[in-house]
């Protein structure tokens, strides 16, 4: 029986964002005929056939099903972007795009350390400070 079904769509979720670099998570394609997945990247929520896709050849192991994450890399610090996935079968059936993704990067700077304490060690100094607290979010408030 030939394959005419293409790939289930994947349901994507970005879980961190640094300066330069994106980490997203996204749910495994069961698809027996499963090739690669692609993550197209948006500078803008109109995604057009111009948006860069990163996949196998940026990260290898997008050519498993099993796979569920991914790192983008080589970002633009102050660039906002939008994400989309989509799964690719062996015949080139090419499923429809994921929901759309736009993390956000805290551009705060880490809280200040306000209790440095300096001790004179043999052998040299030992430093002591507490660690800022963080929200339920992990971000710290400045």
């Amino acid at each position: 029986r030939a394959d005419t079904q293409a790939p289930p769509t994947p349901v994507l979720h970005a879980t961190a964002r640094s300066a330069d670099s994106l980490a997203v998570e996204f749910t495994p394609c069961p698809d027996v005929s499963f090739l690669a997945y692609q993550l197209q990247i948006s500078p803008d929520s109109e995604f057009d056939a111009a948006d860069p896709v990163w996949s196998t050849p940026e990260d290898p192991a997008l050519a498993h099903a099993t796979t569920s994450s991914t790192i983008v890399t080589g970002l633009l610090p102050t660039q906002e972007y939008w994400l989309r996935l989509r799964a690719v079968d062996v015949l080139e059936h090419a499923g429809e795009w994921s929901n759309i993704v736009s993390p956000i990067m805290n551009t705060n700077p880490p809280a200040a350390i306000t209790d440095l304490r300096a001790t004179l060690v043999s052998g040299g100094i030992q430093l002591e400070w507490s660690a800022p607290i963080a929200d339920a979010m992990g971000l710290v408030p400045v």
